[in-house]
């Protein structure tokens, strides 16, 4: 989980983590979809590293992140990597019952230069937890 206040930065993490993942299109097993309205909102599930792994980015709205979970689970991903507000508590109770979970609080930047290079670094961060994650 990514977890962090709204508009600073979570979503366009997201899409630079698709970007990284989706290099190859061999990669993408369901293509990027919008969700919402925000045109920057998506899913997808991809192959990575030899796992299924989910990108679930409307983060800002509690009652889709559950629902969206549960979806995952049925698909039998091995990783979802999703959004939260930090408002919200129920997503964040729910992770807990995943072991090998993951909360990554959003660096947050001061300017768009320090804000691009935070999104990279959070970016890399998810990657590397993904990479850690065993699948069984």
């Amino acid at each position: 989980m990514l977890l962090g206040p709204s508009n600073k930065g979570k979503t366009t993490t997201m899409n630079l983590l698709y970007d990284e993942l989706a290099r190859y299109e061999e990669n993408i097993v369901c293509p990027k979809s919008q969700l919402g309205g925000n045109p920057k909102d998506f899913e997808c599930i991809l192959k990575y590293d030899g796992k299924l792994v989910a990108l679930y980015s409307m983060g800002d709205f509690s009652t889709c992140i559950i629902p969206a979970i549960s979806a995952y689970e049925e698909k039998k991903c091995d990783v979802l990597v999703y959004t939260c507000n930090d408002k919200f508590t129920r997503p964040k109770e729910r992770i807990k019952k995943y072991p090998g979970s993951v909360i990554i609080p959003k660096s947050i930047g001061d300017n768009c230069e320090d804000r691009d290079m935070k999104n990279h670094v959070d970016k890399n961060k998810l990657i590397a937890h993904i990479l850690l994650n065993e699948t069984s």
